[in-house]
């Protein structure tokens, strides 16, 4: 993943994990036309949950199902 784009256009992002004892937010700013899963593995968040808690066919954006990609 590069730091921008060819024309160095961005997006903030903020990604969330959340279950029934805590809630971890991070915000990035990631190239314009990343994917959901590039977030995720840009935000680090499976060094601070359990292995295997990220599971890329439960991801959403809104609370609205989507693909990693």
């Amino acid at each position: 993943m590069d730091d921008a784009t060819p024309d160095g256009s961005a997006i903030t992002v903020e990604v969330v994990y959340a279950d029934a004892t805590r809630q971890i937010v991070r915000r990035l700013e990631l190239p314009a036309g990343s994917t959901v899963m590039e977030a995720v593995t840009a935000s680090e968040l499976e060094r601070d949950v359990p292995v295997g808690t990220i599971d890329p066919t439960r991801l959403g954006i809104f609370s609205r199902r989507v693909s990693p990609d």
